[in-house]
């Protein structure tokens, strides 16, 4: 550690080491609040070194979000080239907590951590970003005794370690060998590199069985061993997905079922547990999909029993159903409101203040379209379709 990272924190202990950082927990010298201390051990020669540092960069090109980690301080030590990033302190992780039950918790907190799970895969593949090691070890939890609607706990989840995240625009192959084994994609499996966000979908649903179950779904010896697990379950991929990777032939097996597996859990929870795990990239849910399913209905809306902390709803989410409800149906609004101020005589207002803002809307819209044509130097048809995407698509931010 440098002479910078011990002016401003002491080591308290040490909480976990792993292949590429060690964690420590740290207490700030001004403040006294505890953190933990990520030290990688990858060696930065310079600056410019640091840039490669794929988790600096994915988190800090992020915006806040309640179920993503958020890093507090960089320290940076120049001799030796070694990097710490401090991040908030959480209690365990996912995988200490379904370790040490000895009964499987219910289907309704099973749930709530889904639930959350899903806004923080969400948000990271909004801002162009797929995590490529979803588990429960990079899953981590943080309890709170202040709750509401006579929860005993609360239990805040978000996700850590970005280490192996990789920007959704890249163009494929990408890293062959990536993920934990066992919540690896077949797509990962099969092909040389050719993924993308989706495999953490896959890797979803494979954490969602092991918080019902609280054993791993697809706990195979070797990649081979993986495939026949996953076969044996699924059943074999068809000829179409076989053609397209790098093994062809495999003994025709029948499903086994996930219905079979989870005779407990609800038709609407084995429901999106098969959304997951379809083998067909293309054709799997994608993580909006599947955080608008009926199976969260519930949590969707403030007024549910089951909302018992905002950070359970995804901002975006919340955000989107907001302006849909206040704009889901604008004429019908308009003519209510012609038809509430016609008896007090104010209906010419209404009416142009109604057009003045669709004229406005119109007007803008050209002006963009020129301003484009003249300082970029497109043809109308081009600035349109640039148009089109920056109005349609949510803003993403790339990873430098």
């Amino acid at each position: 550690m440098s002479l910078q990272f011990f002016k401003n924190y002491n080591i308290l202990c040490k909480i976990g080491e792993g292949s590429f950082s060690e964690v420590l927990k740290v207490q700030s010298i001004k403040t006294g609040q505890v953190f933990a201390a990520k030290r990688l051990k990858k060696m930065f020669k310079d600056d410019l070194d640091l840039l490669t540092c794929v988790e600096l960069a994915a988190i800090k090109n992020m915006d806040h979000h309640p179920n993503v980690i958020e890093i507090i301080d960089i320290v940076c030590d120049p001799l030796p080239g070694h990097l710490t990033l401090i991040f908030e302190l959480m209690d365990m992780s996912l995988y200490e907590y379904l370790k040490t039950r000895k009964r499987c918790p219910s289907e309704l907190k099973v749930r709530l951590f889904l639930y959350q799970l899903i806004c923080g895969i969400r948000h990271l593949h909004l801002n162009g970003i797929f995590h490529r090691d979803i588990k429960p070890e990079n899953i981590l939890l943080k309890f709170d005794s202040k709750h509401q609607f006579g929860f005993s706990q609360i239990e805040l989840l978000k996700i850590a370690d970005m280490g192996s995240a990789c920007n959704i625009y890249k163009s494929p192959p990408h890293t062959a060998y990536i993920s934990t084994r066992w919540y690896r994609a077949p797509e990962c499996l099969l092909s040389h590199g050719y993924y993308g966000p989706k495999m953490d979908i896959w890797s979803l649903g494979c954490v969602f069985y092991e918080m019902l179950t609280l054993l791993p779904l697809f706990p195979g010896d070797n990649e081979l061993d993986q495939l026949y697990r996953i076969h044996d379950i699924l059943g074999t991929p068809t000829i179409s997905m076989l053609s397209r990777t790098k093994m062809f032939m495999f003994p025709k097996r029948k499903p086994i079922g996930l219905h079979n597996l989870l005779p407990a859990t609800s038709d609407d929870g084995v429901d999106i547990l098969s959304r997951c795990l379809i083998y067909l990239p293309e054709i799997r849910f994608d993580i909006s999909r599947i955080a608008n399913h009926s199976y969260f209905r519930n949590l969707r809306t403030s007024s549910s029993e089951f909302y018992s902390t905002p950070s359970l709803i995804c901002p975006a989410a919340k955000k989107c159903t907001q302006l849909t409800a206040r704009k889901a149906n604008p004429l019908k609004d308009t003519l209510n409101a012609n038809k509430t101020l016609k008896s007090k005589g104010k209906l010419t207002s209404v009416t142009s203040r109604s057009l003045d803002t669709q004229i406005f809307s119109i007007s803008n819209r050209e002006n963009i379209l020129k301003q484009k044509e003249r300082i970029w130097g497109m043809s109308p048809g081009n600035a349109k379709t640039a148009l089109i995407k920056t109005t349609i698509f949510p803003q993403r931010r790339k990873i430098k």
